[in-house]
This record gives C-alpha cells, sequence and structure tokens, in this order.
C-alpha cells in the first residue's frame, strides 16, 4: 500500500513537472510567432 501512495505521489509531481514544461512551450512558440510575423514583416518592407 505504501508503495503504491509514493507511486501515486511520483505520478503527480511528474504531472506538475509536465504541466510546466508545457507552459513554457506555449510561451515559446507565441515568441517564435511573434518573430515570423517580424520575420515577414521584414522582407515586405525590403520588397
Amino acid at each position: 500500500m505504501k508503495n503504491f501512495i509514493q507511486k501515486l505521489l511520483g505520478m503527480s509531481e511528474l504531472l506538475e513537472e509536465t504541466k510546466k514544461l508545457s507552459e513554457g512551450n506555449k510561451l515559446l512558440f507565441q515568441e517564435f510567432e511573434k518573430l515570423k510575423e517580424e520575420g515577414v514583416k521584414m522582407v515586405l518592407n525590403i520588397f
């Protein structure tokens, strides 16, 4: 029973870490989108 509880705790910690990572990925993706838009604007300005 103790092992089971420890496994559950470990899984919930893992879930928390995964959440943090996916939030970080969202932020990275947003930054990438901004950069992409700026890049397109720069290219359009050149032509």
